[in-house]
């Protein structure tokens, strides 16, 4: 699957989330997410971020409004009693409550899309945005309320500068015709008013880094449990003929005759998924990602001592044990079945295949302590 895409970052204007209604976790907004584990950068002004945690703030409180008036207008229709009226204002937010709500809500967003936070200040001139502003450049544009752009200008002649910095070419996704009009004479910034056109337009270059995100988010929710399942079998048939290899300290001379594990179970370190090698015709991708392998075992170790007389060991009788361990390893998963004809990731986990299952590392020797023979009864 190779990636010629020209872009190499993102940023969503603020009137783009608000024509989305603010739903960060449902939607298109939603599907931001797929950046948290691609090369492409998500960017994440600082101004944007004070915009929407603003914003947010503002239909918390509207909706808190709502809900008082509504405990109210039930009050006068149904005639509650005044102990479940105060138990129902109760469940109200207040102002500094719907503040960090807000900010939380935010933040959540910016940690799941793995959004890259620009501070404007750092890349900003303020004689450059003095001199956009008194020559009436865009996203100033000549009209009587133009210093209301300010908070436009500062964002995109932030990331103007970041993108010559880093070399980076980038598509902002904005329904602002000023935004618009900067575009028009920008060399590093490309404006695309639809968001879904826009994700459409990274969807093959990102495919495997959106099956990552997809698969982590799935991974958190316990949603995955098919993915799981066809992991464990994998893993039986990758490790079939795993033995551990045991120590044990002894009075007497002693080996290990006999021995066998069986894997009962794992544990992923779903924070860890990163993307190992993509096929280039899109059919597969391996993922890595660390893993602790549960095991149990069972062996039978035969002691002996030496006869100094016969010059040769003498059988002094074996000892049957059994418990169990576990080791941390990097897994090599291949999965297939993700990816439609043009390359791109379905977005259903649900059609994803593990084709192997490879252990990288084998865990070190498991110390049993002491060991006698076993005294024959019969």
């Amino acid at each position: 699957m190779e990636n010629t895409f020209e872009y190499n970052a993102i940023i969503v204007d603020t009137s783009v989330f608000m024509a989305n209604g603010l739903r960060l976790n449902r939607g298109s907004l939603q599907k931001l997410r797929q950046f948290s584990k691609s090369p492409v950068d998500f960017l994440m002004p600082d101004v944007i971020r004070g915009e929407l945690e603003q914003h947010l703030e503002e239909k918390i409180n509207s909706a808190m409004q709502s809900l008082k008036k509504g405990i109210k207008d039930a009050n006068d229709c149904l005639s509650c009693d005044d102990e479940k009226l105060e138990s129902a204002k109760e469940l109200l937010l207040n102002e500094e409550e719907a503040k960090k709500l807000a900010q939380k809500k935010v933040g959540e967003f910016i940690k799941s899309t793995g959004a890259l936070l620009i501070k404007c200040g750092d890349y900003l001139s303020l004689s450059t945005l003095l001199d956009t502003y008194f020559s009436s450049k865009p996203p100033f544009a000549n009209k009587a309320h133009k210093k209301h752009e300010f908070p436009d200008a500062m964002v995109l002649l932030a990331i103007e500068a970041w993108a010559e910095e880093e070399d980076k070419l980038v598509l902002a996704v904005s329904l602002d015709n000023d935004w618009c009009a900067y575009g028009e004479h920008s060399e590093r910034i490309t404006i695309q008013s639809d968001l879904v056109e826009a994700l459409a337009a990274f969807k093959k270059a990102n495919a495997p880094y959106a099956f990552l995100a997809n698969l982590e988010a799935a991974l958190k929710n316990n949603d995955a449990g098919f993915f799981l399942a066809e992991i464990k079998e994998q893993l039986k048939i990758e490790l079939e003929d795993f033995c551990p290899e045991l120590e044990v300290s002894s009075d007497f001379y002693v080996e290990q005759e006999d021995g066998s594990a069986t894997i009962t179970g794992f544990h992923l370190n779903s924070s860890n998924l990163k993307i190992i090698e993509v096929d280039a015709d899109g059919d597969y991708v391996v993922i890595g990602v660390e893993a602790e392998i549960f095991f149990d075992f069972e062996a039978l170790f035969c002691f002996s001592a030496y006869d100094s007389i016969d010059k040769d060991y003498v059988p002094m009788g074996s000892a049957f044990t059994s418990g169990d361990d576990s080791f941390i390893s990097q897994l090599l998963i291949t999965v297939s079945g993700g990816f439609n004809s043009s390359g791109n990731f379905d977005d259903s986990i649900e059609k994803l295949s593990i084709d192997q299952v490879e252990v990288a590392s084998l865990p070190k020797p498991t110390d049993l302590g002491h060991l006698k023979p076993e005294l024959d009864t019969e």
